[in-house]
């Protein structure tokens, strides 16, 4: 049974997005992130929308594990670094038209906001993978808004980060990386110079 097939059958679709044990997925480069994710969607949730019958399932899956992620996994810099990975590699393949399954979304913005918000301070504080002090000069916070934005700006995507200023803002809270990501990221540009 493929990788994807057993996280299927077994419910375990946030372990795989995630990379998480027998589930990690190592490309050419052995990257630092939790689970190269170009490999596993090039190798194996790509060709598995090919399989008659199975690939209507696909984006129901994805999504169920999407979902579990933010609901059940108690490391939420990872979940929540997977999640926007996940979502990325999604939309960027949908653009390029390499992909021919709709992953439903209804509601995961909400979730994703309210998660990012109450995870922020602690986001900004891991430093682990693209949060590293070399690539972020806030933590995780700010790849994980780089790349919901890029989905939103880049890729005619789906808005993850709307609700998530407009949340923050009602707070009384400057929306800290994601209204500011291009200047902050020229910023930290040019001090790496």
């Amino acid at each position: 049974m493929g990788l994807f097939s057993r996280a299927m059958k077994r419910d375990e679709m946030h372990l795989l997005l995630m990379g998480v044990g027998d589930y990690r997925v190592k490309g050419l480069d052995d990257m630092e992130d939790p689970q190269d994710r170009i490999t596993l969607w090039n190798n194996y949730i790509t060709p598995y929308q090919l399989i008659p019958f199975r690939g209507n399932r696909l984006g129901t899956a994805i999504r169920r594990g999407l979902d579990q992620l933010l609901e059940y996994e108690p490391d939420k810099g990872l979940a929540l670094y997977s999640l926007s990975g996940t979502l990325i590699n999604y939309y960027y393949l949908k653009k390029e038209k390499r992909i021919c399954f709709k992953l439903p979304i209804e509601g995961l913005n909400s979730s994703i906001a309210k998660t990012l918000l109450e995870q922020k301070e602690n986001l900004i504080k891991d430093v682990r993978w693209a949060g590293a002090p070399t690539y972020s000069k806030c933590g995780l916070w700010f790849p994980i808004c780089t790349s919901l934005q890029r989905i939103r700006d880049q890729f005619h995507g789906a808005d993850f980060v709307s609700l998530l200023a407009d949340t923050e803002m009602a707070q009384g809270e400057k929306l800290f990386c994601v209204n500011d990501l291009k200047e902050l990221h020229r910023d930290f540009l040019s001090e790496r110079q």
